[in-house]
């Protein structure tokens, strides 16, 4: 029976050794965090004036790791959208960007370039939002100046029609020219808040 018990103790302490020695020599990850302010106008009826996807979801997108990727010089996007994370607190409209990594400088170096990524995105959803009103504005334009040529043309019937659906065209060029105006005079949109620093402990460790 005391054979039977030091059998069993030993096997404990066995056990107990195992889980210290590979509690002691498991990978080591350091966590770094970067912040980005979005700082997105809205419309006079409430409404953003860009459209852009959750930005906790948008870190880890394949368009914004390729971009962090190239920021990197690193030729492994999928490896890299692995070890990223994001989370967007939208009373703050401040977006968190963790990077993680064996190696302290990886991970502040990742949390860095996708943060720089991420306003990079945004800045260029702006452009083309911005680009893409004017065209619509220069369109507008034209058939604003058709109808007012209408409008003063021979035909009543040709003028009311005309005269009937001017201001509507009017109006909607007036709320596209101001939207441009306040996207143009809002920028830059979205910017690196905090950068990442370096981590100098791992995650799960704690201060002695």
């Amino acid at each position: 029976m005391g054979r039977r018990w030091l059998v069993i103790l030993v096997c404990v302490v066995a056990a107990l050794a195992g889980s210290a020695l590979y509690l002691e020599r498991r990978v080591a990850i350091y966590q770094a965090v970067a912040t980005v302010q979005l700082t997105v106008p809205n419309s006079t009826s409430g409404q953003p004036l860009l459209s852009l996807p959750n930005p906790g979801n948008a870190v880890s997108s394949n368009a914004l790791t390729g971009r962090a990727a190239r920021l990197l010089g690193a030729n492994n996007p999928g490896v890299l959208a692995s070890q990223v994370s994001g989370s967007f607190d939208v009373t703050t409209n401040l977006l968190s960007i963790a990077g993680s990594n064996r190696r302290p400088k990886s991970a502040q170096a990742l949390a860095n370039a996708f943060a720089r990524a991420y306003v990079l995105s945004v800045q260029a959803t702006a452009q083309g939002r911005i680009a893409k009103l004017n065209s619509t504005l220069v369109s507008l334009h034209h058939q604003i100046t058709t109808l007012e040529k209408q409008t003063t043309g021979s035909g009543a019937t040709s003028n009311l029609a005309a005269a009937a659906e001017l201001p509507s065209f009017l109006q909607t060029y007036g709320t596209l020219t101001l939207q441009v105006e306040t996207l143009q005079d809002s920028g830059p949109y979205a910017a690196v808040e905090t950068s990442a620093s370096l981590p100098s402990q791992p995650l799960g460790s704690s201060k002695r």
